[in-house]
């Protein structure tokens, strides 16, 4: 129960420290804002390769294999606003991307090592 609870007070601490910060800028590339009611959560993708895929401004569908090896859509339409290290990724690569607030906390609580995503044309 204790570690639920600092786990969930981690998570509101990320959002508000993100929110609370300018705006991440890429070098080449303009910066993307949070939008009202939305949160800023960090994403560890399962492969680096899958990463080079996407840029800042993309919108994607995140998406993670279940244990039966079926794909599940765990986040739509989240708007990628940062790719740290971009253009180095490390075996670990991640993305920042905005949800609505609703779906934050879930997203941010996703341990899976499989996550991958699905780039959405809007």
């Amino acid at each position: 129960m204790l570690g639920s609870i600092s786990a969930a007070l981690a998570v509101i601490f990320l959002f508000i420290s993100l929110r609370a910060s300018p705006t991440p800028v890429i070098a080449g590339q303009a910066p993307q804002e949070i939008a009202d009611g939305h949160v800023a959560v960090p994403i560890t993708l399962r492969s680096s390769g899958i990463g080079a895929a996407v840029q800042v401004g993309d919108h994607i569908d995140i998406v993670m294999a279940t244990e039966s090896g079926y794909p599940e859509v765990i986040a739509q339409d989240a708007l990628v606003i940062d790719i740290p290290g971009a253009g180095g990724f490390t075996s670990s690569p991640i993305i920042v991307v905005s949800v609505p607030q609703a779906q934050g906390a879930s997203l941010a609580a996703e341990t899976s090592p499989d996550l991958s995503f699905v780039v959405v044309k809007r």
